[in-house]
């Protein structure tokens, strides 16, 4: 099977992220602070619980041990990656890296979104900028387009034509920190208007949720693809006059349907068992505004999904993609 992600974090971001993971192929597994603790305590093994989810694991591929929000304190992960790495004599991940549990912190009070809330209150507050920047293990960087938090909680992207000479160092300043600190994952920074960063968190936030309804790529989905090193998609706002197909293909019938009729043997389907996330190298790298979610657990179905300028390349688009997913044009 394909990589594992074992991630500490609230509940309802597991079940945000555990959707985008298991439509690329990707296992989940969701853990508390309880279970960190218990962990840490040598009460209960990572590896064991890899194993009663996803009986088939190969025990020497390291998981992907991480924290999908900013509910876990740096020294808890700590001791987890620790405890863990003791029991798989391996790296578990990039987000293994100890330096990184930094990236966690804000550079100030308030800590959290809650905290910043808090303090709403308590002074006069006009307006924010909110800046997400995602980055892969290889360095690939994108950002989201900025978000203007109003006094009342209104979010409104901000244009180019509304860009200021703060807002823009502010972006520089964004990139430049996921750089330095070779980032793995999501960093979301609200600053004020003048370009001073009030908070930094990590992974989800409230305001992750704005992506899943407006952009090509939601923050979960990216965050799924930054852990087990995949190209990262579009993060731009879907536009009006994008053309968009999608459709729901049995691998295995067109597999035989296109073999018969190209009179060529097709690959083996039996791979993408062993790496599901194997084809969206390819697929991905190609085009950040494809989309493509297994339906099944047993992976012979997958809904293939594009947006494009025209009718025309959203249609040749999304037959390059059946035919890479069922085992052609390799």
């Amino acid at each position: 099977m394909g990589p594992v992600i074992c991630a500490i974090g609230r509940a309802e971001n597991h079940a945000l992220l555990r959707f985008h993971a298991n439509a690329l192929g990707v296992g989940y597994i969701a853990l508390d602070g309880e279970d960190a603790r218990l962990i840490i305590n040598g009460k209960l093994k990572l590896h064991s619980i890899i194993q009663e989810v996803f009986p088939d694991y190969d025990r020497h591929r390291p998981p992907i041990l991480t924290t999908i929000d900013s509910s876990t304190r740096p020294e808890s992960m700590r001791s987890l990656i620790a405890t863990s790495q003791k029991t798989f004599q391996l790296p578990l991940s990039l987000q293994g890296n100890l330096d990184l549990l930094e990236t966690y912190e804000s550079p100030q009070s308030p800590r959290s979104f809650e905290e910043l809330e808090q303090l709403k209150q308590l002074e006069e507050f006009d307006s924010r900028y909110a800046i997400t920047v995602v980055r892969s293990p290889h360095g690939q960087i994108s950002l989201w387009p900025v978000i203007e938090i109003s006094h009342d909680g209104a979010l409104t992207p901000v244009d180019e034509v509304r860009s200021t000479p703060a807002l823009d160092s502010l972006l520089q300043e964004v990139q430049s920190f996921a750089v330095e600190r070779k980032l793995v994952g999501a960093l979301t920074f609200v600053a004020s208007k003048d370009g001073a960063i009030l908070l930094r968190e990590w992974g989800l936030t409230p305001l992750s949720l704005w992506s899943e309804h407006a952009c090509h790529t939601t923050v979960a989905e990216q965050l799924v693809r930054a852990f087990v090193d995949l190209p990262l998609g579009q993060t731009q706002i879907i536009t009006e006059n994008e053309r968009y197909l999608e459709e729901v293909v049995d691998l295995i019938e067109h597999s035989r349907t296109l073999s018969e009729r190209l009179g060529k043997e097709r690959r083996n389907l039996a791979e993408l068992l062993d790496d599901p996330t194997r084809p969206f190298l390819h697929l991905f790298a190609r085009n950040p505004k494809l989309k493509v979610s297994y339906e099944d657990q047993a992976r012979h179905r997958v809904k293939i999904a594009v947006y494009a300028d025209s009718e025309a390349k959203a249609q040749e688009e999304l037959e390059h993609a059946k035919d890479f997913m069922a085992g052609f044009d390799l």
